[in-house]
């Protein structure tokens, strides 16, 4: 079940960034987190590893869309 909602919010966190929403960045990291739970229950280190890398990234775009929102402020 755990892998399901994972492959849903990772797809649809990815569609979201496509249409330039932010919040797709937040929905990709529920699904790594989904994803890094599924790697403990099926002892997968490379799942929960690539996922942990994922989720950085994640929080890293997110952070980046953010510092962009403000500079396109600032030019206002």
């Amino acid at each position: 079940m755990i892998d399901w909602l994972g492959l849903s919010f990772t797809l649809l966190g990815s569609l979201s960034v496509i249409k330039k929403k932010k919040i797709g960045f937040l929905l990709m990291l529920i699904g790594c987190l989904c994803w890094i739970g599924f790697g403990i229950q099926v002892e997968s280190i490379a799942v929960i590893i690539t996922n942990i890398i994922f989720s950085v990234v994640n929080g890293f775009g997110y952070y980046r869309w953010n510092e962009n929102d403000k500079n396109e402020i600032k030019k206002d």
